[in-house]
């Protein structure tokens, strides 16, 4: 066996651990550098936050952008957007129904069934499990459930997963006799792909089967997807962009995080004790908060410059309100 020695000559870049936290500072959402910041300076005697009503504001290529941060007695502009509220399942089946059509006993009926809806849509209860429950007539209690199935969305009202394709399937007039067995009896080996098996005891062909599993894919397994029942989130974008006076008003929006600094009362403590365990973690400490404040620096003058090239493009453009821009998260 022959063995050579062989040098080459190439060039590798690698990050620094502290290059590597400085990009994941960089990649955080506002909320995620708040809860970042905090620590930091829970464990870092160094670090402070003071208040800062200093407001600079910096004019480039047809923008202006502001490094305002609000004191803590002020409320902070724009410190979230409400995300977009989303109508409850139970509020959107409500709606639907014609109230002046209903029977005092159909509206009962039908208000409980749509409140036994569990969080796919489906139904729990029976006609007849509603009618004893209630006290109402079973063919009654029948129709407010046929009632209930016919509601958008598609599939509501379901037994289960099969039933509620079923529905889906009829609603868009592609329901057949074999779909209808398929779905009914055989879900869960036509999704496992047994054919032969489904074959052997329907007598279905495969090309049928095929056939279905191309419709199924089209519609929805879980109806109440699309609703919520919590409340209400929020969001808070990194920049505030509003066009003013023919240009663009951009400010980064971390003011209510207030300023990141260095504790001179800290500071002077910590050089004024000479021993050499405190000399050390005075060191530790202090570098750590430079890096800190560094970090945030850099992503405030990444923001900054992120925010000026999109103001150059977007000259003379004008919205007729503020808007929010998210770039991390």
């Amino acid at each position: 066996m022959r063995m050579d020695a062989k040098q080459e000559l190439a060039q590798k870049q690698t990050l620094s651990q502290a290059q590597v936290q400085s990009l994941h500072v960089l990649s955080m959402t506002g909320d995620e550098l708040e809860q970042f910041v905090q620590r930091e300076v829970e464990d870092n005697p160094l670090l402070e936050q003071p208040d800062c009503t200093v407001a600079p504001v910096l004019q480039t290529g047809g923008c202006r952008v502001s490094l305002s941060r609000a004191s803590g007695e002020e409320e902070p502009a724009y410190r979230d957007i409400p995300a977009p509220e989303r109508t409850s399942l139970r509020d959107h089946l409500r709606g639907q129904l014609d109230e002046r059509a209903l029977t005092a006993a159909e509206r009962r009926c039908l208000y409980y069934l749509i409140d036994s809806l569990d969080g796919q849509g489906f139904l729990d209860v029976s006609a007849q499990e509603a009618a004893s429950v209630l006290q109402l007539d079973p063919l009654l209690a029948t129709r407010c459930v046929e009632r209930l199935r016919s509601l958008d969305p598609p599939g509501v009202g379901a037994r289960d997963l099969g039933d509620c394709l079923s529905l889906q399937l009829r609603r868009a007039g592609k329901s057949n006799a074999a779909f209808e067995t398929l779905l009914q009896g055989y879900l869960e080996d036509l999704a496992a792909g047994h054919f032969q098996k489904i074959t052997q005891k329907t007598g279905i062909s495969r090309l049928i089967q095929h056939r279905c599993l191309e419709a199924i894919r089209s519609l929805n397994p879980h109806p109440a997807a699309a609703f919520s029942e919590e409340t209400v989130g929020y969001v808070v974008p990194d920049l505030i962009c509003e066009y003013v006076d023919g240009e663009w008003l951009i400010q980064i929006n971390d003011r209510w995080m207030g300023s990141v600094g260095i504790s001179t009362m800290y500071e002077r403590l910590l050089r004024a004790d000479n021993s050499q365990a405190v000399r050390e973690y005075y060191s530790e400490r202090l570098a750590r908060a430079r890096f800190v404040i560094s970090c945030i620096e850099k992503r405030r003058v990444t923001l900054l410059n992120i925010c000026c090239v999109c103001g150059r493009t977007a000259k003379g453009v004008a919205l007729a309100a503020p808007f929010a821009v998210f770039l991390s998260g």
